[in-house]
């Protein structure tokens, strides 16, 4: 069980291994289509819902600084691998410079924590940026190594709209280093959904299967 302190008022979230907290709720949120890629909207609750997790839909970079921190102050107790998976493409220049004060304010609460275990990959478009279109640091307690991540962070362009998610994610479930026993959690942050069969070598239903498996 999680406690968070929030304006004097204490919240209790029961932590399971399916439904994380009680903000796992699968409801139904309403966008505004002009300003969200439908698209992306759809891939990104389907692979959501599929896991039993949950989507934020942020309208501007300090709107997903605060949804990143909600994550983290809501979700994490004693026992929890979390990977922040990132897109690094270009278009997300704007969105990477608010995570990395998001990730300021998190090294500091992290640091309050026990057994809590952080790591961090960023993706891009492996038909365009070949050996460089993933990037990782394991699962760790040494939010130092993490910060130097950030801050030497850089976006690369593409030319194209969607990106190699589910690559991404399969792969970060098959090669980061989880703890036996821990909960195990992937905050993907991204504009731009999957691309799909040939250009990716999974569907979204072989992801969530795959993250199903390994309780993710």
């Amino acid at each position: 069980e999680l406690q968070v302190e929030d304006n004097a008022v204490r919240h209790h979230y029961e932590v399971s291994q399916k439904v994380i907290d009680s903000l796992n709720r699968n409801e139904k949120v309403s966008y505004d289509p002009q300003q969200y890629n439908n698209y992306s909207v759809s891939y990104f609750s389907t692979l959501t819902s599929g896991v039993g997790g949950r989507s934020y839909y942020a309208e501007n970079p300090d709107s997903m600084r605060k949804a990143v921190m909600n994550v983290f102050s809501t979700r994490l107790n004693s026992g929890t691998d979390i990977v922040v998976l990132v897109d690094k493409t270009a278009s997300m220049d704007d969105d990477l410079e608010e995570l990395r004060k998001s990730m300021r304010n998190i090294f500091k609460y992290l640091r309050q924590l026990k057994n809590v275990k952080v790591g961090i990959a960023a993706y891009g478009d492996l038909n365009y940026h070949f050996d460089f279109w993933y990037n990782k640091i394991d699962l760790g307690t040494d939010v130092d190594r993490i910060e130097k991540f950030m801050d030497g962070f850089s976006t690369v362009g593409n030319p194209d709209f969607a990106e190699s998610v589910n690559d991404a994610i399969v792969r970060t479930v098959d090669e980061m280093n989880w703890t036996p026993g821990n909960k195990r959690i992937i905050l993907v942050i991204g504009d731009a959904p999957s691309q799909e069969k040939p250009y990716s070598k999974y569907s979204q239903q072989e992801v969530i299967e795959k993250c199903n498996e390994k309780n993710i």
